[in-house]
């Protein structure tokens, strides 16, 4: 996950975090990601400052690369917190990682919600720009509008408490789909396409049926290679209802 800038306009405007390499099996320290993010956290707000008060006139160069490099160091942060939030073993890491990542979503908010950028957006020579280039400009007007750029600062802080409810919600989903779990029972004919170890892991209980649940284990494996089409349905369905809390199904 280490970047490196390559243009330098890049260097200029964000000075990168040479971090070591992550590693995605738990044994990353949560104090050390902890930093980690803050420092990139950091790092994007003082962009974030240097591109507000950009001098010179805006383009591809001093503009639109270094707002896309500061957007990607977030997204990058963004990802390696959901795959924490998901995989991490330990529960500390896991509720850790989900505040950091409020704070990340919420500095993007800040970036798509700053006047001063869309006013400078909007001064951009389209002349000099490509089908790629307008193509990137045109979806940041659309952002800037969404996120409230254009409106008064009331409006704007109002925009910003919605956004921030809805990436609470969107959280909170996440966190019951992680710590959820359904299960469904079929007989073990219907599992075709499964590897003997999962069947042999997976063994008939007193009654004949064998018990699924909605663990990532079981869940990729019955999608992925079931040949029975309505357990791979069944299945699906569980998943997609997991965050509701409704009674587990039982085939």
């Amino acid at each position: 996950m280490n970047s490196t800038p390559t243009h330098p306009q890049e260097a200029d405007c964000i000075t990168v975090y040479k971090h070591k390499d992550f590693v995605f099996d738990g044994s990353i320290d949560r104090k050390d990601f902890e930093a980690q993010t803050r420092i990139v956290l950091d790092a994007v707000q003082q962009g974030l400052s240097q591109l507000e008060r950009l001098a010179e006139k805006p383009n591809r160069e001093t503009f639109l690369t270094p707002l896309d490099y500061l957007c990607c160091q977030l997204q990058n942060k963004s990802g390696a917190c959901d795959t924490f939030q998901y995989l991490h073993p330990d529960p500390d890491m896991r509720a850790s990682v989900e505040l950091l990542k409020g704070e990340v979503d919420t500095m993007m908010v800040t970036i798509k919600q700053s006047p001063k950028l869309a006013a400078i957006m909007r001064t951009v020579d389209l002349s000099q720009l490509d089908r790629l280039d307008k193509r990137f400009l045109d979806h940041w007007m659309r952002d800037f509008v969404r996120a409230g750029a254009f409106l008064s600062p009331d409006d704007r802080e109002l925009v910003k408490q919605m956004i921030a409810r809805e990436g609470a919600l969107s959280r909170q989903w996440d966190r019951n789909v992680i710590e959820g779990q359904k299960s469904m029972t079929v007989s073990p004919d219907r599992l075709k396409g499964l590897s003997d170890e999962f069947l042999a892991s997976h063994a008939p209980d007193e009654y004949g049926q064998v018990k699924l649940t909605t663990k990532y284990s079981d869940r990729m494996q019955i999608l992925e290679y079931c040949e029975d089409e309505e357990v791979r349905r069944d299945m699906a369905y569980l998943q997609t209802t997991v965050s509701h809390g409704r009674d587990e199904k039982v085939r």
